[in-house]
């Protein structure tokens, strides 16, 4: 069924292509779902034109010349295309032809050169307004996470966008919650995309790539195959639950524009989904007492504090002074403690700790602890 794409994560073309339709529908894309005698994509018409998308395909379990299975690999060789030749999977069986014998002469190809398609730009995350993407090569000075405004001059040059933070160890990147999350030399960290600041999550010093599936944050740690999900948003559903759960509440009748009602399409099928609440108030975390820091050999700050009642984790923040303006850095734990690592020497660290609480996908924060300043002496 189509809601296994989104909820669970798994289905096949013809999920892949009915909640994609369902999206297009939403934003005002005509779309159709077309078939051929064993496989299911759409067609869109963009201006006067057609063209095939195909994101089962562009979606592949494996990138390609690797033999690994790449769940953060994206491929675009079936997005906004003309009908491939020799290709026997998307050659529309014999009622499709008849349906379509019109639109197949307005087919185009326009878009081969469109700007993501033509660099091979993978993972491409859009946040509030801007798409973003990493650029890794061998000119260190370009290398790290460019924004793009989504505009387009009609080649397939890298002249859109604009290298917004700086980085030559980033390995990976992803979206969730509005957040975006990177890989790099440090492990698993977010930037706060107006401030540029960075929080590093503590203790994935040995995760090399992060990928998001909209529900569920992945990880993959080093000398790993298998992707470990890290955070589950206030949307994702277990599949086992969800077989035996009778808590569903119906959202509404897929509507869109196909041009066939054989028994196997999918264009008016019922979209269904776990009610979850989100909406409803909880207290704020206590205020953190009983913060301490301690210098540890190695440039280290050992920082503990008391366990506050309720509260899902903590953040901890540390900069050069006391109205944390100065390199200011931030990590999120899980424990009552942590080691700040690769400090200055000579320097004097201001600290302060606050509690956090979930509120369905968003952190709900209490009150930062007293200020604790140490200075970093071996």
């Amino acid at each position: 069924m189509p809601i296994g794409v989104m909820i669970f994560e798994e289905g096949v073309c013809q999920s892949y292509a009915a909640v994609f339709n369902q999206l297009l529908s939403k934003v005002g894309i005509k779309s159709y779902i077309v078939q051929s005698d064993v496989h299911s994509w759409n067609m869109v018409k963009i201006g006067d034109k057609y063209y095939y998308i195909d994101v089962t395909f562009d979606d592949p379990l494996q990138k390609p010349g690797t033999g690994l299975y790449a769940k953060d690999y994206v491929s675009y060789d079936y997005f906004l295309t003309n009908i491939k030749d020799n290709d026997s999977e998307h050659i529309l069986c014999d009622q499709y032809q008849e349906i379509f014998a019109s639109v197949l002469t307005n087919s185009d190809d326009a878009y081969k050169k469109y700007y993501p398609k033509a660099n091979n730009i993978s993972a491409i995350n859009y946040i509030d307004g801007s798409w973003y993407f990493v650029v890794r090569t061998s000119d260190a000075a370009k290398c790290g996470v460019y924004k793009w405004d989504g505009k387009w001059d009609g080649t397939s040059n890298q002249v859109a966008s604009e290298l917004d933070i700086k980085s030559s160890t980033i390995k990976s990147m992803a979206e969730f919650e509005g957040k975006l999350y990177v890989c790099d030399a440090s492990g698993l960290a977010y930037y706060d995309l107006e401030t540029k600041e960075k929080t590093i999550v503590e203790g994935t010093e040995n995760v090399e790539k992060v990928y998001s599936s909209g529900v569920v944050l992945y990880l993959l740690k080093s000398g790993s195959t298998e992707w470990e999900a890290y955070e589950k948003s206030a949307y994702y559903v277990n599949k086992s639950e969800y077989d035996a759960d009778t808590n569903v509440k119906v959202l509404g009748t897929q509507n869109s524009s196909t041009a066939s009602t054989s028994a196997n399409d999918s264009s008016n099928e019922s979209v269904v989904i776990k009610t979850i609440s989100t909406s409803s108030k909880i207290k704020k975390p206590a205020k953190v007492k009983k913060v301490k820091a301690k210098n540890k050999k190695g440039k280290k700050i050992r920082v503990s504090w008391k366990k506050v009642k309720g509260a899902k984790g903590y953040q901890v923040k540390y900069a050069l002074n006391k109205k944390f303006t100065k390199k200011k850095k931030t990590k999120l734990v899980k424990k009552t403690k942590v080691t700040l690592k690769k400090l200055k020497k000579k320097k004097k660290y201001y600290i302060k700790v606050r509690a956090y609480k979930l509120n369905g996908k968003k952190k709900v924060y209490g009150k930062w602890s007293k200020i604790v300043k140490v200075k970093v002496k071996k």
